[in-house]
């Protein structure tokens, strides 16, 4: 939707800003409106490990896995967590 995304962009301008805990408000509140959504999922996974939130991020990526096995682009960011 229209607002899923003005809330994904913006959560993501303040994630490239460091504000990692106003970049999680507006990226969970675009997961609402579209919680399958792989890329608003990665953005969630990227800012959970910079607020250092493993268990978070792990549950993110078991769901983007759930969704795409193929994602590539993740793999790398968390395989080492998930398989420790």
């Amino acid at each position: 939707s229209a607002a899923s995304d003005v809330y994904k962009r913006q959560g993501w301008i303040y994630f490239k800003l460091n504000k990692y805990e106003e970049a999680l408000n507006y990226i969970t509140r675009s997961l609402e409106n579209d919680e399958n959504n792989e890329v608003i999922l990665e953005h969630l996974l990227h800012v959970y490990l910079k607020l250092n939130n493993i268990s978070a991020a792990k549950n993110i990526y078991k769901k983007i896995l759930e969704l795409n096995p193929q994602n590539n682009i993740i793999e790398g960011v968390m395989k080492d967590l998930i398989y420790e």
